[in-house]
């Protein structure tokens, strides 16, 4: 079984409903920029989700936060290492709920492969940013990228995004490219 089409004619929500009352064991994939977001159902419950780096509600909440995407789901019955456990319905409040925040801060954060680089030294950084964004400018080497730096610091990849978005919008840091191999040693500057 393989069904195609865009999610401006079946919403995610939809599709993965339609997964869960079918008891189908597949693959959805979300085509999210250059990148595929893939969700793995087994009996029809959502066993994996995995999209550039991000796993789980997290990379479902990204793939909600597309509504012109194209989509595929393929009958599959292959075995992944589970990254939900919550009930069906609580992953796609929480992805929606992602996904709006998404929305608002995708302007200033792109993806969170980004590498995020301070723009003023330290202290003063320090002395401009909010209580709650300090956290995240003593992890900012400009080496380690946005999915790092939350992983380091224990903190959903969304909320880490929605500091940098804040940081970002100060003008206290920008975003550079993760450098793509050994020969490209030039950061790119994408937003500022």
């Amino acid at each position: 079984m393989q069904l195609e089409g865009s999610l401006e004619q079946f919403p995610l929500r939809e599709l993965i409903e339609m997964a869960v009352y079918s008891s189908v064991s597949g693959v959805l994939e979300v085509q999210v920029g250059p990148d595929a977001g893939r969700i793995f159902f087994r009996d029809g419950l959502p066993q994996h989700a995995e999209l550039s780096g991000l796993h789980g509600v997290d990379a479902i909440g990204r793939m909600f936060a597309e509504r012109n995407a194209p989509f595929r789901f393929v009958a599959d019955s292959t075995p992944v290492t589970p990254t939900l456990w919550m009930d069906p319905w609580e992953i796609i409040e929480l992805a929606e709920h992602q996904a709006r925040t998404w929305s608002m801060v995708r302007d200033y954060v792109p993806v969170p492969q980004m590498i995020p680089i301070l723009r003023v030294p330290g202290p003063t950084a320090a002395s401009l940013a909010s209580e709650e964004t300090r956290p995240l400018l003593a992890a900012i080497d400009g080496k380690r990228t946005i999915l790092d730096i939350a992983h380091d610091l224990s903190i959903a990849p969304i909320d880490v995004c929605v500091g940098i978005a804040s940081l970002v919008q100060q003008h206290i840091i920008t975003l550079a490219a993760p450098q793509r191999s050994s020969t490209d040693a030039a950061e790119a500057p994408i937003r500022e």
